[in-house]
């Protein structure tokens, strides 16, 4: 079966083992699912995942991206910088140390690469700069000097790959109210709602000011 020219996989990671839930992420996950819905995407929604199933659904996600024009990933959870990478933190971190991030988180090198297939556009979403317990714990026990506050620059050189993220590099955004959304996912929202139209325009004024 032909799957839809627009897919998006979304991920929403709040039950966290060795620190404290965050309270959105799952709220972000469904409501950007829905709104992508109604924009005409085939939607793989899944949250709180560990590291395994991070990377069992960025597989099964890769299948649909080669086959689709338009393939986006949306991540709403904890997201660190590590000696210049940026990774995003499944629940099952621990992350005593700056040496774990290659072995206990995906990098978005990783994330990219799996989305490649799209014909047309390759996109990323990243609502991951809340404030960080893994980065303060690390700090505190001298075993993360490398680790940044927030996520780091992110670029790429290719015209048909877009990355959006909630805070500048290295800078931290709110989690918003509890029960709710962040303000990033709500901007993002907002700007789906209506007649569907390029996820790529809307991007544009919707967060102005929340993205770098």
């Amino acid at each position: 079966m032909a799957l839809a020219e627009n897919v998006a996989l979304i991920i929403g990671n709040s039950a966290y083992t060795a620190v404290a839930t965050l309270d959105n992420p799952s709220n972000d996950s469904v409501a950007v699912a829905a709104a992508l819905t109604q924009q005409g995407f085939d939607v793989m929604r899944t949250d709180d995942l560990d590291r395994n199933q991070m990377y069992d659904a960025l597989r099964t996600f890769r299948n649909m991206a080669d086959k689709a024009e338009f393939a986006l990933v949306y991540y709403a959870g904890h997201g660190i910088e590590v000696g210049g990478k940026n990774f995003l933190v499944p629940v099952d971190a621990w992350l005593e140390d700056e040496r774990d991030a290659s072995v206990e988180m995906i990098s978005l090198d990783v994330v990219m690469r799996q989305i490649s297939g799209a014909s047309l556009v390759k996109m990323v979403v990243l609502d991951a700069c809340r404030n960080n317990p893994f980065v303060t714990k690390m700090k505190r026990e001298n075993t993360g000097r490398n680790v940044g506050v927030g996520l780091g620059n992110i670029q790429t050189a290719q015209a048909d790959t877009l990355i959006a993220y909630a805070a500048a590099a290295g800078e931290i955004t709110p989690d918003g109210v509890n029960g709710g959304n962040s303000p990033f996912t709500q901007a993002f929202v907002n700007a789906l709602h209506g007649p569907p139209a390029d996820v790529r325009r809307l991007l544009g004024p919707a967060i102005a000011g929340e993205s770098a």
